[in-house]
This record gives C-alpha cells, sequence and structure tokens, in this order.
C-alpha cells in the first residue's frame, strides 16, 4: 500500500476507485516512505493506492485451489523443497523414483485457506500458500488468467478459454471458475449484473454497464433482457428450494432500518438483508469443516438475489402474466414428451389441461391449427416459429419495442425449454401445488412484460425499480362512484324503459356510456337542481397500502359533458384542445362509433354523447344543418377540494387518503354531473377494482326544503344557508 499523501478525506479518496484505500498500515511492517503490506480501514487514517492487494488473479486463483504448502496438509515434505537428508514421502520409494503431485481442488474448497505471503522493501515473504512457492519467480508464468466474460474449467486450454461464456444476467471478471458456491472468490454465480442496466452472455466486468436500461423499461439487478422480461433466474441457477425462496412466506422478521422506518419482512427478505448489511460483511466465523466464512455470505446462499418470484408476482398483479396458464400449457406439453409415440391410443381419453385432443394428437388452439402426435414435431415448429422474436431487433428513440411473441407461442416456447432442460425432474419445478393448487414456483414462470413500465406510466433511461414509472396522464380505467340503481342515476337518453327493435326487446337501463369505463361498465351522471347539495362518501380503509391519491388514481368530476374514453391521451397545451389516440391509430373513434351505432341500431343520440373522438366533428341535424360537436377533451375535470391537492403522509401510509373520505357538491344551477374515480396506474388494477366496489360507496342528494325528518318518515330535504356578500361589507372580522 503505496501512502498518496494529497491530504484526501475519506470520500475523495475512495472516489478515485477500486484501487484507493482509506485506512491505516499496521507495525511493524512500514518502511522508511510510509510504504507497507498490512493494512487496516480506519476513519482517523489516509489514502492509500494499490492495484492488487491480494495478489494477481493468477496468484489468488493458485492460491485458492493449491491451499496450504504440501507438508502442512500432509504432514510430510514434497520433493519440490526437500533436503537430502529427508525420507521419502509415505507410499514413494527411494528419492528420485518419480514426481509427487500437488495437492489441489477442481472446485473451490473452504477447507483449503491458507496465509498468503506478502512484499516488503522489495523481498519476498511467503506465508503458508503453495501458490508462495510455485509462483516465487521472476520467470513469466505459462499458465494464463481466464478472460472476463467467460469461465474456465480445470484443463481449459488457449483453443478452449472462449468455450463457456458467462451466463445471462451475470458478470464474470478475470479469472472466473466454475464454482457457484457463492463461497468462492471468484465463482460464476458471484457477481450479479448491476441495477438500471442489463447484461447478456458473456459479460464482463468491463462492459457490465454498456446496455443501459431503455425508457419506459426497469432493469433491477440481474436484468437479462428488459424487451424480453428475462432475468438471471438466480434462484434456479443456484438450486435454492422453494420453500427458501418464497419471498412471501414466513413473513415474521421485523428490522430496523433508519429512524421511524420498522418493517416486516419474510425469512427470505430477511436473509437477502442480512446479505448486504455492512457489519455482517466483515464479521467471519469457523464452520463445522473448519473453513472461515463470511456471516453475510451465508445468508446470502438462501437468498435469491435478483428477487424474480417478487417481480413474477407484480406482473402477475397488473396483468401481464398468466403464469397459471404457462403451467397448464407446460404440463400438456410434458405429457406429450412422456408418452412420445405411445400416445396414439390415449389421446382422446387423457385429461389435458390446455390441449385439445383427438384420436390423432394435440392441438392447441390459440397457437396452430396443427395436429401434433409427437412432441419432437411440435417443438420444432414452436422453436422455429419463436426464433424471430429472440433475434436482435433495432428499436429508434422514442419508438415503442413492439417485437414481442404472442403470449401463446411465448408459454408453449418456455415450457418446451423447460422439458428439454429438466426432462424427468420437470414436475420439480414446474407444477402446482397438490395441497393448495397454487403454482409451485413462481420465479420458474417467464413473462415478456416483466419488465415493462405498468400501463399508463413512463420512465426515463437507466430506471432500475417499478417504482420509477411514474403516471404519463392517461386513464386505464374509470369506475362511476354513483352506484348502480340509485334514483337519481341517468344513464343516458333512455331510462327505464323497454324499447322494441327489429332483433327483439332491449333493455337500456344502465347500458348507456360503456365505451368510458374501459371495462364495458356504464358511466352514468346524476343532474341536480338548483340549490341541492350531493355528499359523496368512500369508505379507502381497505386501499392498497402503497396506492397513493394522484400518483395511481383519482377522484374526477365533469360538468355536462362526458370525458374521453380510457387511454385517450389529451394535450391541454393546444388550441383547440386534442388528444392521441390510444397506440396512435387514428381510426380508434371511428371504430368505436361505429360498434356503438350497431349496438344501439343507428341511435346517433347515444353515440354522440359518448364523446369518441379527439377532434371536433360536425353533428348533421334533421334540417340538413351542421353543429360542431366538440372533441372528447374539451370537457375539463373540475377542480377538487384543497383536501386533494396534496397529500400528507401518515404513519404507515404515503397520503391521507386511506381513510373514509368525503366531499360534498353544491348546486347553484340545474347541472349534470359526472362523478368518476379513474386509474392512473396499471400496477394497481387489483386495489382499484376492489376498493371502489358500491358497498364502499355512498351518494347523498340533499333538496332545500323544510326538514321535517322524523324516524318513521325520513327525507333528505335540508335547509340551504345563504350568505348575501353586501351584508358584510360594514363588518369587521374578529382578530383572534
Amino acid at each position: 500500500y503505496v501512502p498518496t499523501n494529497l491530504n484526501e478525506s475519506v470520500p475523495e479518496c475512495l472516489a478515485r476507485g477500486s484501487q484507493f484505500y482509506f485506512g491505516v498500515l499496521l507495525e511493524p511492517w512500514i518502511d522508511d516512505l510510509g510504504v507497507g503490506p498490512h493494512f487496516l480501514p480506519h476513519i482517523s487514517g489516509q489514502c492509500y493506492y494499490n492495484p492488487q492487494p491480494m495478489g494477481s488473479p493468477l496468484y489468488l486463483r493458485f492460491t485458492e485451489y493449491f491451499g496450504p504448502l504440501f507438508d502442512i496438509a500432509t504432514g510430510a515434505p514434497h520433493q519440490g523443497y526437500g533436503d537430502v537428508s529427508q525420507l521419502p514421502v509415505p507410499g514413494y520409494f527411494e528419492r528420485g523414483s518419480q514426481f509427487v503431485d500437488l495437492m489441489h481442488s477442481t472446485l473451490y474448497d473452504l477447507k483449503q485457506n491458507c496465509t498468503r505471503g506478502f512484499f516488503f522493501k522489495d523481498k519476498w515473504f511467503p506465508g503458508t500458500c503453495e501458490a508462495d512457492v510455485i509462483c516465487y519467480s521472476d520467470k513469466t508464468a505459462q499458465a494464463l488468467i481466464c478472460p472476463e466474460g467467460y469461465i474456465c474449467n480445470e484443463a481449459t486450454t488457449d483453443a478452449l478459454a472462449l468455450a463457456t461464456p458467462c451466463a445471462p444476467g451475470y458478470v464474470c471478471g478475470f479469472g472466473t471458475t466454475p464454482d457457484a458456491y457463492l463461497e468462492s472468490p471468484m465463482g460464476q454465480f458471484n457477481m450479479l449484473c448491476p441495477r438500471s442496466f442489463f447484461c447478456p452472455e458473456a459479460t464482463g466486468i468491463g462492459l457490465m454497464k454498456r446496455h443501459a436500461c431503455p425508457a419506459n423499461y426497469f432493469c433491477p439487478t440481474g436484468t437479462v433482457d428488459p424487451y424480453m422480461g428475462a432475468i438471471a433466474n438466480d434462484a434456479e441457477r443456484r438450486q435454492i428450494p422453494p420453500a427458501d425462496a418464497d419471498p412471501f412466506r414466513h413473513v415474521d422478521h421485523v428490522a430496523y432500518l433508519r429512524e421511524g422506518d420498522v418493517r416486516e419482512f419474510s425469512l427470505h427478505d430477511k436473509r437477502c438483508l442480512d446479505g448486504v448489511d455492512p457489519e455482517l460483511l466483515n464479521t467471519f466465523t469457523t464452520n463445522e469443516w473448519g473453513g472461515v466464512v463470511n456471516a453475510a455470505l451465508e445468508s446470502q446462499l438462501l437468498c435469491a438475489r435478483d428477487n424474480k418470484w417478487r417481480h413474477v408476482f407484480n406482473a402477475i398483479q397488473r396483468r401481464e402474466c398468466d403464469c397459471v396458464h404457462q403451467v397448464q400449457v407446460t404440463l400438456d406439453l410434458f405429457a406429450l414428451w412422456q408418452c412420445n409415440n405411445t400416445c396414439t391410443s390415449v389421446f382422446a381419453q387423457a385429461s389435458w389441461q390446455v390441449a385439445q385432443s383427438s384420436t390423432n394428437g394435440l392441438r392447441f388452439a390459440k397457437y396452430s391449427t396443427t395436429v401434433y402426435s409427437t412432441f419432437a414435431s411440435l417443438a420444432a415448429d414452436i422453436t422455429r416459429d419463436m426464433k424471430p422474436f429472440l433475434a436482435p431487433h433495432s428499436i429508434s428513440k422514442g419508438q415503442i419495442y413492439t417485437a414481442q411473441a404472442p403470449d401463446e407461442l411465448f408459454d408453449l416456447y418456455t415450457g418446451v425449454q423447460n422439458i428439454l432442460q429438466y426432462k424427468e425432474r420437470l414436475l420439480d419445478w414446474v407444477n402446482f401445488n397438490p395441497s393448495t393448487n397454487d403454482i409451485l414456483r413462481l420465479d420458474m414462470c417467464e413473462c415478456q412484460r416483466m419488465f415493462k413500465c405498468p400501463n399508463g406510466t413512463v420512465s426515463p433511461v437507466g430506471s432500475d425499480n417499478l417504482f420509477d414509472c411514474v403516471k404519463a396522464g392517461v386513464v386505464l380505467r374509470r369506475r362511476d362512484l354513483v352506484p348502480s340503481g340509485h334514483a337519481r342515476q341517468v344513464n343516458g337518453k333512455v331510462l327505464l324503459c323497454v324499447c322494441m327493435y327489429i332483433n327483439g326487446p332491449v333493455d337500456l337501463v344502465g347500458s348507456d356510456f360503456t365505451f368510458l369505463s374501459g371495462t364495458g361498465a356504464p358511466v352514468g351522471h346524476i343532474v341536480l337542481d338548483p340549490l341541492e347539495v350531493a355528499i359523496v362518501t368512500i369508505n379507502a380503509t381497505q386501499l392498497e397500502r402503497n396506492m397513493t391519491y394522484d400518483d395511481h388514481y383519482q377522484i374526477s368530476i365533469y360538468k355536462n359533458c362526458k370525458p374521453c374514453p380510457p387511454l385517450y391521451q389529451c394535450n391541454l397545451y393546444m388550441d383547440p384542445v386534442g388528444c392521441t389516440y390510444p397506440f396512435n391509430d387514428n381510426s380508434t373513434g371511428q371504430t368505436m362509433y361505429d360498434s356503438c351505432m350497431s349496438m344501439y341500431h343507428d341511435d346517433s343520440a347515444i353515440c354522440d354523447a359518448n364523446a369518441l373522438f379527439c377532434e371536433t366533428r360536425g353533428r348533421v341535424r334533421p334540417d340538413g344543418s351542421v353543429v360542431p360537436v366538440p372533441g372528447c377533451c374539451s370537457c375539463e375535470r373540475l377542480d377538487m377540494p384543497v383536501f386533494f391537492d396534496a397529500n400528507r403522509p401518515v404513519l404507515g401510509f404515503p397520503d391521507d387518503k386511506h381513510g373514509m373520505i368525503q366531499f360534498t357538491i353544491s348546486a347553484v344551477a340545474q347541472t349534470e354531473l359526472t362523478i368518476v374515480v379513474e386509474l392512473l396506474h396499471g400496477l394497481y388494477y387489483n386495489g382499484f377494482e376492489a376498493t371502489f366496489v358500491p358497498t364502499n360507496v355512498d351518494v347523498s342528494i340533499f333538496t332545500p326544503s323544510r326538514a321535517r325528518y322524523t324516524p318513521e318518515v325520513p327525507t333528505t330535504d335540508s335547509f340551504f344557508s345563504v350568505l348575501v356578500q353586501d351584508d358584510f361589507d360594514a363588518m369587521a372580522l374578529p382578530l383572534n
């Protein structure tokens, strides 16, 4: 360690790179220039430079796999450094009869630990490692270090140095070994791809930040390909059992993270938290075999560091994945693979999850009309059809990535790959839990859109977290806050009637404005007469903990108009106000209008009221005149009360809207009001639909009249207070 003598602070020193260290040197191994081999990190020290504090990568590999000196390991001296008077090694006869093999391990073994030597005043002081003898030479070593981005097993030649690339989602430095055990200093699974980036196969340390996460995606640790939803599969590769990899099991651990932040963790997440704990990273113990182990690494052994299980769960919650269907498809493929050519007589009799069977074979209707009698022929067609989607695709700035396979093809391809990898052991990895009928391992499910920002959100380049995706101002879902069947609810121009059409009676009650919800449910309105008051009460106590008002959903009131259908994006800065159709398809409005006309038998009054177009259009009157109809974005939501303008965090919640919410609407003149709640973030489809249901919403309308309320004759009549401004012109308000 060589002092820089620049009087840097700790941050200044460490910011210079990985070759700089801040601390003190240990006596007595310090020369006149302040250079020494033994270093201790300490806040009261100074900055030191050392490009190889543990020695060269080649020397390190020798120390780890040849271990301690031969005489320490066996109790007998080796011929390479013996003397004339010593006896032969046990089992050998006479001196020089043949060479004695050094002891070494093919895979990393903790019991092979030894004390490394060091240089002091340009002199070599050997330790207890065999490498201290092997490497003590001024000649160039014949062995070459394994190139970064690749894995080299024992006896790897120069011709085979690039034969085994680093697994996708991982990073392999110089000298990476095939060890899967995390205690191995250069094992193949030691380093995951850093967050905010993605790492294809054969990624080395020098290239691990080459591919930044694209906009509108997020790349957590271990990302392989954000466009295809691929990740390292850390639990699968390191054979972590499902009981240990499940982040939702044994949620009974509490950790104090920082002031005011106490959280409950599952056993899996607690292990992952301990795996990066600074104190545990510097804590070492001796295991039952005498090996020195790191406390943090011991916790990481059963931690799925890429958190794939949770990422898949979140994708299911935002409706980007159907893992149940994927498992069903895989089980059908596995049954076909098991019987192969012997299934001809039982195709029609066997019970299949998804496949349609006949005496000739199986057919997956959503994929192809072809009937397959063998797994090999089906797998060949699936692989061929999937190949174009797996090839690299160029994408321009601002362009949406669309080269994704149809979901059925993707699920079939995933099933084929799992069967070819696991064969008879497939059911240990891909299956349903027989006791609960839940999926055995969610981390075995693959999802193309797992790292795509939720619907209605965007993210900048280099995002690493799902919560980096923020709303884009698009309404995804809309729910009427006036409960269905409310006495004052209006659902279009026809109320409580059955109209006769050519095809028979059609009940139009509650059927209008269905295009405005995004789910096919009607979005009606109420009409308040002058001086009437509507009070809306919402029970939001069961709202998802992280679901935040204005970030993820909003309450909107529209006066005397109807808003745009979901997924329309309004631009209020245009003059006149305009919008963009979903997926930039300008035919969307006309398609929906034609569908409406077909549904309501060419009743233009109903379809015109739905506001389906961005642009201003003309409506032809019976007399032939044309009346301009403004685009849907001209219908703007009204300002809400001050309570909704800002969020005040409440202990355990990000806002103060996780309780009873109530607001009042007072009409000065007769007014048509559309009162809705709108979803803005695709992560919360389930929470949105579970909370804003009729049983959690109450709408009461009070009419000004004498309030003659009795329990026997209830009424919503109430007094209406009127303040005349002129009455207070000469009145001074109290100063307190």
